[in-house]
């Protein structure tokens, strides 16, 4: 499963959302058409609705993940205050 549409740099704001994308793939490399589960490794710190939608809640490091048919991508993201100089 490809993920895609993080922010620049993996960095979200607090209070910021990011919509993600997902594409499972077959060994060959052509896009399936399946049904996507999303998940957060911390719901405190980020939550990703059913369709991708990620909403930063609190500072920290989070791994937000795409399921399809026992196939798995993931994609980490920081969430920050502010940005760095």
């Amino acid at each position: 499963v490809e993920v895609s549409g993080a922010p620049a740099e993996g960095i979200l704001l607090v209070g910021a959302t990011s919509q993600l994308s997902a594409v499972p793939r077959d060994a060959g490399g052509a896009a399936l058409t399946r049904r996507i589960t999303w998940a957060s490794s911390d719901i405190a710190v980020a939550r990703v609705s059913a369709n991708g939608l990620v909403t930063a809640l609190a500072p920290g490091v989070v791994l937000v993940t795409a399921e399809a048919d026992g196939e798995i991508g993931a994609i980490a993201l920081s969430i920050r205050v502010t940005v760095p100089v």
